[in-house]
């Protein structure tokens, strides 16, 4: 399985755990505030490089 092939249910995943991300602007984003949110080991090594590459994009477009 190639590593961009996400299922529909990683991908609202991803979507949610990048609006969690957008809530803590101010830095303090850390493991700890994404596991108090919910977010589970496995999701902080599988879904959360692709939430925060989600994040960076939704806020390069809206700097545009």
């Amino acid at each position: 399985m190639h590593t961009n092939m996400l299922t529909p249910k990683q991908k609202t995943r991803v979507s949610q755990i990048a609006t969690i991300m957008r809530e803590c602007q101010d830095g303090h984003c850390d493991e700890t505030y994404l596991r108090n949110r919910g977010v589970t080991g496995a999701e902080m090594t599988t879904l959360v490089p692709k939430a925060v590459e989600e994040a960076n994009a939704a806020a390069v477009r809206r700097a545009a």
